[in-house]
């Protein structure tokens, strides 16, 4: 078995989706942003980015990839933009051309990204210094190529579609 990494933008699914694509495996679930968060002292992102700056936490999210995907056997769900530094976009590529990963992007419909961040917003702070209205279709230019290179299966999420769903779609396309 292989590492199984879920990428899309922030509110695609990504863990929600892992969670069930996990127990449907019977692998564990990792969460890089719960880990990256761990390793500071702040409750939130959006206070970790107010005293250490998004370096620091790009830096951090360097580190966990690093350590995740050193692991075998797990359903990871990597940060946003986590695919956007360049060494970890690097070390997903080895672990590919080892065979040890495969990579789901959840391409989900930007109306629903929307959706999903107005309702709750979460503890993020705004991606670019925007307003969420404004936050998804500008990172979705910044990051889709990145995520489509490294894709090994593209999910598109439409609207409405249950997490539930998307995940047994998802595992017939990592298996099948």
């Amino acid at each position: 078995m292989v590492n199984i990494a879920l990428v899309g933008l922030r509110a695609s699914g990504k863990s929600t989706v892992g969670r069930l694509l996990a127990a449907a495996l019977d692998l564990p679930f990792v969460d890089t942003d719960e880990l990256v968060s761990a390793g500071f002292q702040e409750s939130t992102v959006t206070d970790i980015w107010r005293v250490h700056g998004e370096a620091a936490w790009r830096k951090a999210e360097s580190a966990v990839a690093d350590d995740v995907l050193s692991s075998e056997d797990q359903v990871v769900s990597m940060g946003g933009g986590m695919p956007v530094i360049p060494e970890v976009a690097l070390r997903m590529r080895r672990e590919q051309e080892e065979d040890r990963l495969l990579v789901a992007y959840l391409d989900v419909a930007l109306d629903l990204i929307e959706a999903r961040l107005d309702a709750d917003g979460g503890d993020r702070p705004g991606l670019h210094g925007q307003r969420k209205p404004e936050d998804p279709s500008r990172v979705h230019q910044d990051r889709d190529g990145v995520y489509r290179s490294l894709a090994d299966v593209i999910c598109v999420v439409p609207v409405q579609e249950p997490a539930q769903d998307t995940a047994t779609r998802l595992l017939a396309m990592l298996t099948g």
